[in-house]
């Protein structure tokens, strides 16, 4: 069949068979790629410019300065991998750091030191670093005494075990901890038997009113209260942790029940204020014929806080119909306290709340009589020492409050200090030889040597600061401009870059630069390059003037004795004869604005392609 022209335009005009007809608003499509095409070119003829305006800077400033920059970088690098292997060399010297600093001693010291924890942090099985952590921590009321407390290993022992049982399995912070082991000095010998005391009294109170965590309320409670406050209520054995928990039931504390004490030795404000509460209620403040002021007074002089609490108990209850309903006796009485009308009635609603609990959770705090725990506390206090720290340690085991990955920490500390300590004795030298060893290698030898690599480095000669500068200004400006010619084209639908672009940008960095250059997708992101003089050496034995196999993307010499003929196996460059140096039996190709403007014509060479539409487009 024949048929016209007019008919054949037609027929082209018609899609593939299965193949969709190409929208209407692709039309125009190829000027569109044109002028994509047109501004890729001016762009690759740009980078070309400025390349050859940098190559004609190779003497001046600009490369010897980036060149300057290069070396110091290279200098920083070699001083900061000396500085790691440092870090490994003197492992035992940064593990006792936290001494060092702390005592201000020297790092010697500090190892002496360090080694004496570690073998008690072995054997309380809290490992050297909590040990270590704990006798820093005593550093705030033991202040220059890290030497008598290692000398004295009992007293070290007794002093970080307290502060482990504290922090670790209480809960308690550091400053509570240490608050701590200043009450335990005044009131016994040794704070890790007045700590097993008031545990084994802690479990008696737990026993009895089904109250959980009274160890760590009362140690807790215990170091947060002033010194005078400790010294004055801490006097009776059990008395304090009694009256802690009774005022908490209260919800008061120790503190505030002491201010009131405190506030009603003010005889004249109080008695007045207590006659106009009498005046405005009606009723007398008195149980059993005796005046609860005066009974509330006399319990602070003689240090008696369980009796503060029961005084302060037996004020609400006697009186808590008058104040929850006469707002001015309400008034008077919190007067007579010397405290604010709000805190009185928290205290009378918060002794409501456990009224409902009856015998249940806290039921029975308020009943609870110091003195019938004076019987077991004074056989607890001449019980032989080891027979006290027993109780603590299966009262740690059951009040700990600590999670498995907390006590897994202190396992694995353990096990650490103890292989260094048996690492250490195996050698037969001391933590604090090996410290001082290795300072002293590491301050001789090791220094001297980094020293002198970067003196080579300080004499280098003008050209060769000079190349190194020209060699980065150059190579890096001609990556980032390829590498961005390729991403800019990537992200144009129904552009591809035509593979003698992507093979001739990375023949001609791989031929003068030594750069190893990843696929178009990845460009950009390989290593800098460790080829840096700013030539491609080709050495004798790269000649082949006997003929003999040679590898892409590689420079051999050839010609060397006469005409040669080779055949190479994909696409590369001829560099002249005229653009060869020799010297020193080496032969090199240099690099100059010639061989550089080779890969700006390359970048230029974008085929633009259609999308595949189910007809042919031109």
């Amino acid at each position: 069949m024949n048929y016209n022209k007019l008919q054949i335009e037609k027929l082209r005009e018609l899609p593939k068979h299965g193949m969709p007809k190409v929208p209407d608003k692709l039309s125009g499509l190829g000027d569109y790629y044109k002028a994509l095409k047109d501004g890729s070119e001016a762009a690759a003829k740009g980078a070309y410019g400025l390349i050859s305006r940098l190559d004609d800077l190779a003497e001046s400033s600009i490369n010897t300065s980036r060149g300057i920059g290069e070396l110091y970088s290279t200098q920083l690098d070699l001083t900061a991998e000396f500085q790691e292997q440092v870090k490994s060399i003197t492992f035992l010297e940064q593990k006792y750091a936290l001494l060092n600093k702390t005592f201000g001693v020297s790092s010697k010291a500090a190892a002496i030191y360090g080694a004496k924890l570690d073998k008690i942090g072995v054997e309380l099985k809290i490992g050297g670093e909590h040990a270590a952590m704990f006798a820093a921590g005593l550093r705030k009321i033991l202040p220059g005494q890290i030497k008598n407390i290692t000398n004295n290993e009992k007293l070290a022992k007794s002093l970080i075990r307290t502060q482990s049982t504290l922090q670790l399995n209480l809960g308690l912070t550091e400053d509570q901890a240490t608050a701590y082991e200043l009450y335990a000095a005044v009131r016994s010998e040794d704070s890790e038997i007045q700590l097993a005391q008031q545990a084994m009294i802690a479990e008696k109170i737990e026993t009895a009113t089904g109250l959980t965590g009274v160890l760590r309320d009362v140690t807790g409670e215990i170091s947060g209260l002033a010194s005078d406050t400790r010294i004055q209520f801490g006097r009776i054995p059990g008395n304090l942790e009694v009256a802690i928990l009774k005022s908490r039931a209260l919800g008061t504390s120790v503190s505030e029940l002491a201010n009131i004490g405190k506030n009603m030795l003010n005889i004249e404000q109080s008695v007045t204020a207590e006659l106009e509460y009498q005046q405005l209620s009606g009723k007398r403040l008195i149980k059993n014929g005796k005046s609860l002021t005066a009974e509330y007074r006399k319990a602070y002089l003689t240090g008696d806080a369980e009796k503060m609490a029961e005084t302060q108990e037996d004020i609400l209850r006697s009186q808590g119909s008058v104040i929850e309903k006469n707002v001015l006796a309400r008034e008077a009485l919190a007067k007579t306290m010397g405290i604010e009308t709000s805190t009185l009635m928290k205290q009378y609603e918060q002794m409501k709340l456990i009224d409902k609990l009856g015998t249940g959770v806290d039921g029975q705090v308020l009943d609870i009589k110091s003195e019938n725990l004076t019987e077991e506390i004074e056989k607890f206090r001449i019980g032989a020492n080891d027979v006290q720290l027993e109780t603590l340690d299966k009262l740690e085991k059951s009040m700990d409050v600590r999670t498995t990955e907390e006590i897994l920490s202190t396992m694995l500390d353990t096990m650490l200090t103890e292989g260094i300590i048996t690492q250490i004795k195996a050698v037969g030298t001391s933590a604090e030889d090996i410290v001082s060893g290795a300072r002293k290698q590491i301050t001789g030898p090791m220094f001297d040597d980094v020293a002198k690599s970067i003196a080579s480095f300080n004499n280098a000669s003008p050209e060769f600061v000079q190349a190194i500068g020209r060699y980065t200004t150059v190579t890096n400006f001609m990556k980032d401009q390829s590498t961005a010619i390729l991403d800019f084209t990537k992200g144009v639908p129904g552009i591809s870059i035509a593979a003698g672009l992507v093979s001739k940008a990375k023949d001609l960095l791989t031929t003068f630069f030594g750069v190893a250059v990843p696929d178009s997708e990845n460009i950009g992101t390989s290593d800098r390059p460790a080829f840096i003089t700013g030539t491609v050496a080709v050495k004798p034995e790269d000649a082949f003037a006997t003929g003999g196999p040679v590898k892409g993307r590689l420079p051999y010499l050839v010609g060397e004795r006469g005409p040669e003929l080779i055949i190479p196996k994909s696409s590369g460059t001829v560099i002249p004869n005229s653009q060869l140096t020799s010297g020193g039996g080496n032969n090199s190709a240099t690099i100059d604005a010639n061989s550089i403007a080779m890969l700006a014509n390359a970048l230029s060479s974008i085929t633009l392609v259609l999308p595949e539409q189910g007809m042919n487009q031109t």
